[in-house]
């Protein structure tokens, strides 16, 4: 039998996700989500400054940086999802899923999703099977052509919509969100 954990966060893939048994690692603030589950749940509570998460099962002070120093793995890590990663390969597991680590914020877009993909890219290369199902590591090539037609339609109809007149509060609001999530697509994009 496979040795699997589910690492889950915040973000709207978390919506697909159906405990099967695995084991759990969770943020300590969404701990609540995982008290009914079966398998062990571990929490991180990795900020040192957030008295709350002393609690937590994997602190920022007893967390295995000794072990990674040991295997050179390199201290790159910029946020919870990463601690859970490495945790996860330094524990073993053979599968790992991740729900609800979209990486879509602005923040978590520029700072925090290239640590996640080296650390899933890491767990791979050791032959750990990785699965996402907010799908962050499927994009269209670079560089090809369809990439690029779709880029401009998007870009179109953004600016199409972004210069229409609103009729009315709902309307403008209803224009924003769309304007935001094309700006969350031409990301996914580039």
């Amino acid at each position: 039998m496979t040795k699997s954990v589910d690492i889950l966060g915040a973000g709207a893939s978390l919506a697909l996700y159906k405990h099967n048994g695995n084991d759990v690692f969770i943020p300590y603030e969404h701990k609540d989500l995982a008290k009914d589950y079966s398998g062990e749940v571990i929490t991180f509570g990795v900020h040192d400054y957030m008295p709350e998460e002393k609690n937590a099962k994997v602190t920022f002070d007893n967390f295995p940086f000794a072990q990674m120093k040991e295997k050179e793995m390199p201290f790159y890590i910029t946020c919870t999802a990463a601690y859970c990663l490495i945790y996860a390969i330094l524990c073993g597991y053979e599968s790992i899923n991740l729900y609800g680590i979209d990486m879509s914020g602005q923040e978590e877009y520029i700072n925090q999703r290239p640590c996640v993909m080296h650390w899933v890219g890491y767990a791979r290369a050791k032959g750990i099977k990785v699965n996402i199902a907010s799908m962050i590591d499927e994009r269209p090539l670079y560089g090809k052509k369809d990439h690029l037609i779709m880029m401009r339609k998007l870009r179109m109809i953004k600016h199409k919509v972004k210069n229409e007149t609103p009729k009315n509060d709902d309307h403008k609001q209803q224009i924003a969100g769309f304007v935001f999530a094309c700006e969350t697509l031409e990301r996914e994009l580039i």
